[in-house]
């Protein structure tokens, strides 16, 4: 349907046909051709038409654009739901995990602890020197046992003494 036939379906049902025969001679004839009176209200409900097609249409586009904003809102609001659910899980995660670093540091501290304090009980450098220094001095590869020194003493003896033969212990007479 053209735009020509819409005004002339509004042109007829505006007014009424048979009411006047000269209607159809003046609805075909230009707007500049009709007289003044019949004019005006041709003119104001065409332009009524066309503003409320006008606003119609301004309604239809501002009703899609407030669905789709509304449809992205939605869609925004879903995403920062499961965005702030996933990083709710990664701080539970990441908690977790810096409380097992403490105790794992705790453990730490406390082992490091126990080394200082064997090490302050272990021997320093100048105390094994010390030692070292009296070992050298004493020479303990030259010292000898008691059997060693028992067995010396017979030998003396029995070279001063040779008339006493000296058995060891333990020997039968």
């Amino acid at each position: 349907m053209t735009a020509e036939s819409c005004l002339k379906k509004e042109r007829d049902l505006m007014f009424d046909n048979n009411s006047d025969p000269n209607f159809s001679e003046m609805m075909e004839q230009s707007p500049a051709q009709q007289p003044g009176p019949q004019r005006k209200p041709i003119d104001i409900t065409t332009d009524l038409s066309a503003q409320t097609s006008n606003l119609e249409r301004r309604l239809r586009m501002l009703e899609e654009r407030y669905g789709l904003m509304q449809k992205r809102e939605q869609m925004i609001e879903e995403n920062m739901i499961s965005t702030n659910k996933k990083v709710s899980i990664e701080i539970k995660a990441i908690n977790s995990e810096i409380i097992d670093l403490r105790s794992d540091i705790a453990q730490i501290k406390d082992k490091i602890e126990l080394i200082i304090e064997e090490l302050r009980q272990s021997a320093r450098k100048e105390d094994i020197k010390v030692v070292e220094h009296y070992l050298d001095m004493w020479d303990p590869t030259n010292f000898a046992t008691q059997k060693d020194v028992e067995n010396i003493i017979r030998r003396e003896l029995a070279k001063a003494i040779p008339s006493q033969n000296l058995r060891p212990k333990g020997g039968t007479q």
